[in-house]
């Protein structure tokens, strides 16, 4: 008797184990790159641009600790503008919660396919506007002048790029079970997008990603956090709003995630033990 009520209960466990992945309604699960599956190395870019001077401008010069990059911001807007049209469509940088300038969001689009000689004509614009007095000193001048270098370099961004291993681990438990899809949806420059692939931190995700199915801004020539490049993303997959989780680092493409219908989890200061939790709220780890 003890033996068939052993059987019975093996057998029930198996069916109830079977029936509960069965009934477990598959996921799209949408990634962001930046600050979400990779990161760029702060030491890497400071080499680029000059470790001695930065730390002098941080010291004497820096109000706080976005000052450095406003003044960037500040040139580039000088260079090409502002962004224009609806401001839930307008793209922002996450530390400083400031939008980015129009050049930065075209060259993220794809709209802008020639680093060199965007760089060479915003150095131009640069040396008009020192001879307005815009730079505070020399150097401030050669700082910027760097940092725009660096920034529209795909080579520089590429080599400073890793990985973020908690952020992988989720990934690899969610293949693992087997249950749900996963795909990237990024605002990336097309031009160096191809080197991304090749590189080492390319290589760690296209164990876990179609890295050639994957939805990249700068292909697209839309950024998000517009709604169409939502779109675009789901129809590849054929799934509805519902059925996706979607997971950034910024607040506007969350919520413009949330107004398509998608769920939309905000991973904040890469604290992957919160994602954790709200991943498991959905069933998904």
């Amino acid at each position: 008797m003890m033996k068939k009520i052993r059987i019975l209960s093996i057998l029930f466990f198996i069916h109830s184990s079977i029936v509960s992945i069965s009934t477990t309604d598959p996921y799209l699960i949408i990634w962001d790159l930046g600050d979400t599956l990779i990161y760029v190395t702060i030491p890497g870019m400071v080499a680029q641009i000059g470790i001695a001077d930065c730390v002098l401008y941080q010291l004497f010069h820096a109000k706080d600790r976005n000052h450095l990059q406003n003044r960037i911001f500040d040139v580039l807007e000088a260079y090409g503008g502002i962004q224009e049209g609806p401001l839930h469509d307008r793209s922002y940088h996450t530390a400083s919660h400031r939008q980015l300038p129009k050049v930065m969001c075209d060259w993220l689009a794809g709209i802008i396919l020639e680093p060199k000689k965007l760089v060479k004509k915003i150095h131009r614009k640069m040396k008009e506007l020192s001879a307005q007095n815009f730079f505070k000193n020399e150097l401030e001048y050669r700082i910027i002048k760097n940092a725009v270098a660096a920034i529209f370099n795909p080579d520089v961004l590429i080599k400073n790029t890793r990985v973020l291993k908690e952020a992988l681990e989720i990934v690899k438990e969610i293949a693992l079970s087997g249950l749900h899809r996963q795909t990237i949806l990024s605002n990336w420059d097309g031009v160096s997008y191809d080197q991304f692939k090749a590189s080492p931190a390319g290589q760690e995700l296209s164990r876990y990603f179609n890295m050639d199915d994957i939805t990249i801004s700068g292909m697209l020539n839309i950024i998000k956090p517009q709604q169409v490049i939502f779109e675009e993303c789901l129809k590849r997959f054929g799934v509805t709003p519902e059925k996706c989780i979607f997971i950034d680092d910024q607040k506007e493409n969350i919520d413009a995630a949330r107004s398509y219908g998608l769920i939309a989890l905000q991973i904040k200061n890469h604290d992957f033990k919160q994602l954790r939790k709200d991943l498991a709220s959905w069933g998904i780890l």
